[in-house]
């Protein structure tokens, strides 16, 4: 019931590690990148370590049993990946050149917000132009067998830097199988999310609020309305990995939410 999943959303605590490169330019040139793929990549490993989230942690833990919703694989929530800006490209390279982050259910889910997936919006080396449509075209084949969950967030049309058609991940992310363990994504606006999730018995309280937003490339990483969604995101995209659902139904799960936040904003506007 919705009465529940509040409750234990209201519980909710999360662990939160930060990886900041301090502004280093990964977009001028694609050895940054790289080397910020490599640094990534470690410290996901490390965190896997530190916390005994790998499948060997969870076999222990779990007395030997596997879940029967999860196709025979190990339990594993893994580490969800919240990036910003050219640091989901890092987490892509990562995610390329690493697969075991996915094959091992180190990394499930990827939330990006003002990211310029879908190509380089400016004009830089030619060397990260042929890393981005690397990563787009579906980089070097090899393993199949993904399972990863991709939101994409755009801050609309007040972000200064990254268009929001820049956001839209490439299709051939987009599968249609609903029984591939694949990379699954899909991409909203924050301008379509509203302030508050207002009740609806708060008739006077939903006819003040404002109705959608959007922010520039900097406030999306801190603007308690959105943080707030996507908080409750996370924790969706944590339950369900939990449940063994896999990243096209993981995204069902999330656009749920995602939707009714839409619908509500939608309601409020036609209030106003």
């Amino acid at each position: 019931s919705s009465s529940s999943f509040q409750h234990h959303l209201n519980g909710f605590v999360m662990d939160v590690f930060t990886l900041d490169f301090d502004e280093q330019g990964a977009a001028l040139h694609p050895s940054i990148l790289l080397r910020q793929a490599e640094f990534f990549a470690r410290s996901v490993e490390t965190i896997v370590e530190g916390c005994h989230l790998s499948s060997a942690d969870n076999e222990v833990r779990d007395n030997g049993k596997i879940d029967g919703n999860d196709n025979g694989k190990q339990r594993n929530q893994g580490i969800t990946i919240v990036a910003h800006s050219i640091g989901a490209w890092v987490v892509r390279i990562a995610l390329e050149l690493h697969p075991h982050l996915e094959n091992q259910g180190y990394v499930r889910n990827v939330i990006t917000l003002a990211s310029p997936l879908g190509a380089v919006p400016y004009a830089v080396d030619g060397g990260v132009h042929d890393v981005v449509q690397y990563i787009n075209s579906g980089g070097g084949g090899g393993d199949d067998d993904h399972d990863v969950t991709m939101i994409s967030i755009s801050g609309g049309l007040r972000d200064e830097l990254i268009p929001p058609e820049m956001c839209q991940v490439s299709p051939t992310d987009s599968p249609t199988n609903e029984d591939a363990d694949t990379f699954f994504s899909n991409t909203f606006l924050a301008s379509s999310i509203p302030k508050t999730r207002a009740s609806s018995s708060n008739t006077a309280t939903m006819s003040n609020l404002g109705g959608n937003f959007g922010m520039d490339h900097r406030a999306i990483v801190w603007c308690y309305d959105l943080l707030r969604v996507v908080r409750e995101v996370i924790f969706t995209l944590i339950v369900a990995t939990d449940h063994g659902l896999n990243s096209i139904e993981r995204m069902r799960v999330a656009q749920e939410i995602l939707y009714v936040e839409m619908e509500i904003g939608l309601k409020l506007d036609q209030k106003q």
